[in-house]
């Protein structure tokens, strides 16, 4: 008896924030296989949360952690960003973090994390 077992490792990540009229933040994230698709659906969560004109803020196709973190500035105005294919999730966390403080947020919260498990594949 013969079995197989294949990884495949094609993963990605995509987050995507807009503002809506009234001024608030939204996000949406995806994560699959196709980059191109994540990136779009990413978007399209985005916009479907209320907001205009949507940017992807951080993307990549390499398969990690990642993490989105809404922060607050100084003068009360909300802002996210986000971190992808890190070798940890607390690498994640840390980097966005970083990212937060460097455009001057004052508080921070976590509000999603995820780790980009490759598909197993088993022939049997």
């Amino acid at each position: 008896m013969h079995f197989g077992c294949s990884v495949r490792a094609p993963a990605a990540s995509a987050i995507a924030k807009a503002i809506n009229p009234d001024g608030k933040l939204h996000w949406g994230f995806s994560v699959g296989d196709n980059f191109d698709q994540v990136k779009s659906r990413a978007i399209s969560y985005c916009i479907i949360a209320g907001g205009l004109k949507p940017k992807i803020i951080a993307a990549t196709s390499k398969r990690g952690y990642g993490t989105v973190v809404t922060y607050e500035k100084a003068n009360g105005k909300r802002d996210c960003t986000a971190s992808v294919g890190a070798a940890s999730e607390q690498a994640a966390i840390s980097d966005a973090l970083r990212k937060a403080r460097a455009d001057g947020g004052i508080k921070a919260e976590v509000n999603r994390t995820w780790h980009d498990v490759p598909k197993t594949e088993i022939t049997l």
